[in-house]
């Protein structure tokens, strides 16, 4: 819970100190990919944690990456934050809760699509728009195939949980029927 405390405050600064909207979605993309490559490399992490190795050359360390990577300011000024205040652990939640703002800021939405069989290119473009219409948001498709769904779909999008499949219909008729007969 802490984690998501801290996480939240610093994704709010970096949105805060962001002024344009073009600027906030790079920003995104580069932190995202930090965290990509900070998670592959374990190493890299266990280093610029080891109080072994003085802090002066761990902060070189973590620069020189920065600046290879040639992540826009505001990034760099983040992560060097987050590394000076023994932070950096929280860079995945950061970066996580700084998408989420940027897609409030965007007006955007993901929806996690569950279904049973994959959709075609034409049900999925259909799917996007009614959520779209529905939420007033550009929404962005995440979707998975269940086969244990038997049919139909399964919607979840900004905490709403929305069931048109065939699995969750003949679970409530048992329910009913089990109700019905006590």
């Amino acid at each position: 819970m802490a984690a998501n405390l801290i996480a939240a405050r610093y994704a709010k600064g970096l949105n805060d100190a962001i002024p344009t909207d073009d600027s906030a979605e790079a920003a995104s993309e580069e932190l995202d990919e930090l965290v990509m490559a900070f998670s592959q490399s374990g190493d890299l992490m266990t280093l610029l944690a080891n109080p072994a190795l003085p802090r002066p050359e761990r902060a070189q360390i973590l620069d020189d990456i920065l600046q290879a990577a040639a992540v826009p300011e505001s990034v760099v000024r983040l992560v060097t934050m987050l590394f000076t205040r023994h932070r950096l652990r929280f860079l995945p939640e950061v970066a996580r809760e700084f998408a989420q703002l940027v897609d409030t800021r965007l007006n955007r939405a993901t929806a996690q699509i569950t279904t049973a069989t994959p959709l075609t290119p034409e049900q999925t473009e259909r799917v996007r728009e009614g959520l779209s219409a529905y939420s007033g948001k550009t929404v962005r498709l995440s979707t998975s195939v269940e086969p244990e769904l038997l049919g139909g779909i399964s919607v979840r999008m900004e905490g709403v949980v929305l069931e048109g499949n065939l699995k969750t219909r003949l679970e409530r008729i048992k329910q009913a029927l089990v109700e019905e007969e006590q």
